[in-house]
């Protein structure tokens, strides 16, 4: 068995009243899960609100995130929670086709079509 180094002993032995070891935190109940704070979803969502929405007035992202987390939770209801990503993706894939600017700028679009 490797020696530890002094102060790798002493964070060893902080856990345990007597001084034999163990983990620090033993008692206190974990807050930080790396896999449930941060995942997939949510990096693809903080991305994908703004580019439906779109990003030349505030209001974009905040639409874009409504109607994105609207459609998510009605595809996890109705068919299943792993075609979230997908969803997202084919939702990301047509407004940057259709709709380069977003849903704001294509309803610019639209106005000054119409209004012609």
């Amino acid at each position: 068995m490797p020696t530890l180094a002094p102060e790798a002993r002493r964070l060893r032995d902080l856990g345990r009243p007597d001084g034999r070891g163990g983990r620090a935190d033993a008692d206190v109940p974990q807050l930080h899960r790396a896999g449930l704070d941060f995942s997939l979803n949510y990096a693809i969502g903080a991305l994908a609100a703004p580019m439906i929405g779109g990003t030349t007035h505030w209001l974009g992202p905040v639409i874009g995130a409504l109607l994105l987390v609207t459609i998510q939770q009605i595809v996890t209801v109705t068919i299943s929670s792993e075609i979230n990503v997908l969803v997202v993706g084919v939702l990301l894939v047509a407004f940057v086709v259709l709709a380069p600017e977003g849903i704001l700028g294509f309803f610019k679009r639209w106005l000054k079509a119409s209004s012609r």
